[in-house]
């Protein structure tokens, strides 16, 4: 096991039978601006768990790579939801124009949570009368469409969206409440800290992790008590994105320090120990 600080240890990561591990490699993959790092991410699309698949896809719009497109047009058609999701929205940040008839296609046949995703990237790609059609979605009757039709605006920078993500941390739907922290991270919305630092205690992992994911990129100072209070999540994912989110910390107060010491002292697992070591910098 390693901290995926390199691009190597990401590639070794993506060939672990832990389904989790492989799906943390594709996620760390894509801050690797490489070739080979695309090229294994395309690979990885064919991956048998959605997670795996999931975070892959998320790479490849991180990377903006226009050789991926092909794939990621392919992707539209996976048979879960959550891959269609990222696939239409990495279409966007990757922004070639090719996409744009599947794209059209997407926003008309699929079910509207993903077609919200089509839709902000077809606005991403030029095509601004589309945004009156996304705003209406906030209106939808289903909670997760409206969820998704926020985080699509948050992302283009509509700051109306943030009342309904909070909203989205406390819904029924598991979903629901992973997409709504990872929009409020997207948009490192820092009136949702108190929200999300209650959404640690959520009883699913990828919604836990997802929440920590959205505390760090707040980058504040202010959430040094709730990223503490993750390392002592019971699964190793959700205190390996803890270490991590501390380590974009400029600066730590030296009691801080200390008690991240004590954490290493008692951590067993070498990916959290090895990101701990990188928050003390």
């Amino acid at each position: 096991m390693n901290n995926f600080t390199t691009i190597e240890e990401c590639i070794e990561g993506l060939n672990n039978p832990d389904s989790i591990i492989r799906a943390t490699a594709a996620g760390a993959l894509g801050n690797f601006p490489e070739k080979r790092a695309v090229e294994h991410l395309i690979e990885a699309l064919k991956d048998p768990e959605m997670r795996v698949r999931r975070n892959a896809v998320r790479s490849l719009g991180k990377l903006r790579d226009v050789g991926a497109v092909k794939q990621l047009i392919n992707s539209l058609e996976d048979v879960e939801k959550e891959v269609r999701i990222r696939a239409a929205e990495a279409l966007g940040l990757v922004g070639d124009l090719i996409a744009v008839k599947p794209l059209l296609k997407v926003k008309d046949e699929d079910e509207p949570a993903v077609a919200v995703w089509a839709i902000f990237s077809l606005i991403k790609l030029g095509m601004d009368n589309f945004k009156e059609e996304l705003t209406n979605y906030l209106h939808s009757e289903d909670k997760e469409v409206r969820l998704n039709a926020a985080g699509a605006l948050g992302k283009l920078g509509d700051k109306r969206a943030v009342d309904y993500l909070i909203a989205g941390l406390s819904d029924e739907n598991w979903r629901v409440r992973y997409r709504a922290a990872l929009a409020l991270g997207d948009m490192e919305a820092k009136e949702a800290l108190s929200y999300l630092a209650k959404a640690l205690d959520d009883e699913v992992e990828d919604v836990r992790i997802a929440v920590v994911r959205a505390l760090g990129s707040l980058t504040s100072e202010e959430t040094i008590p709730f990223l503490l209070k993750a390392m002592e999540d019971p699964h190793w994912a959700v205190r390996y994105n803890g270490a991590i989110a501390l380590s974009l910390l400029k600066e730590l107060p030296k009691d801080v320090e200390e008690k991240i010491e004590a954490l290493l002292e008692r951590e067993e697992n070498v990916n959290v120990k090895l990101a701990l070591q990188g928050a003390l910098h």
